[in-house]
């Protein structure tokens, strides 16, 4: 008989969410100054602007990672010392939807996007909720769901970082740490439960030179983020072969169309 585990307490769920909210919902109506940090280099100057709302961000982020601990803690097949693989697409949720929160002056695109990062956040961390218990019937699909979601999450990174207009070594730094992020989870999810730290950080590597190459084309925010999601995506299909002993030819298909297909969707949308 099929295992059906049990959901996160709504209780505990709305109120990790609605505290994520409120955060992002009370900073719009905060003004502070931007303080700005040099940083000297050899023969090099970097200003650095220190705002408030990256430090909302930053917070949010690990209230979000602390929420799902706390929200794990709970369920009954929840392993002593392990969760940490849970805390991942939580807290970059909980980033990402600042970035667009952020970006849109206040009106109905602003509390579209403020509802769908609500609802993205309760699916998020009810799926991971899900796969604490590998033998919950439920479990596979719930995977399938945080790999995807964690897809589409990068997609929003990469066009709202785009779209914000900021500086090289900020939009740098936000992908490198997105695609690492994304890599942990998903290879964890793909890879029978390990960590695969060397491989998610070569290619964030690999995704902050693509990245800044595409930085100096003229690309909309949309063709940007569609680009980087094909390649994102294409690079763990062929990572995860690879890991798994059996790469041929023939596994180069799928991540080829998949690219393919986002090429071609960028250049419509051009």
């Amino acid at each position: 008989m099929e295992k059906r585990g049990c959901l996160p307490d709504p209780d505990q769920l709305s109120m990790v969410t609605g505290i994520i909210l409120i955060a992002y919902a009370v900073s719009q109506y905060l003004v502070v100054p931007v303080n700005t940090i040099g940083l000297q280099l050899p023969g090099l100057y970097i200003p650095i602007d220190f705002q408030f709302k990256n430090l909302v961000s930053i917070t949010v982020a690990i209230l979000a990672a602390a929420g799902m601990d706390w929200i794990i803690s709970s369920h009954p097949e929840k392993q002593a010392g392990g969760g940490m693989q849970h805390w991942l697409l939580p807290a970059l949720s909980a980033w990402v939807i600042g970035i667009p929160l952020y970006s849109i002056p206040a009106g109905i695109a602003w509390w579209g996007v403020f509802i769908f990062g609500g609802l993205l956040m309760l699916v998020v961390i009810t799926s991971e909720f899900i796969t604490v218990d590998p033998n919950d019937n439920r479990s596979t699909l719930a995977g399938i769901g945080l790999s995807a979601l964690s897809l589409v999450l990068f997609l929003i990174l990469a066009t709202s970082i785009r779209a914000s207009g900021v500086r090289l070594y900020i939009m740098a730094t936000a992908i490198g740490l997105g695609s690492v992020l994304v890599c942990l989870r998903v290879f964890y999810l793909r890879s029978g439960y390990q960590w695969r730290y060397a491989w998610s950080i070569g290619i964030s590597l690999l995704m902050v030179q693509i990245a800044t190459g595409f930085h100096y084309l003229p690309l909309s925010s949309v063709q940007f983020g569609l680009l980087l999601v094909g390649l994102l995506y294409g690079l763990l299909a062929i990572s995860e072969s690879i890991l798994q002993g059996h790469f041929a030819r023939r596994d180069l298909i799928e991540p080829g169309i998949v690219i393919l297909l986002t090429a071609i969707m960028a250049l419509l949308l051009g």
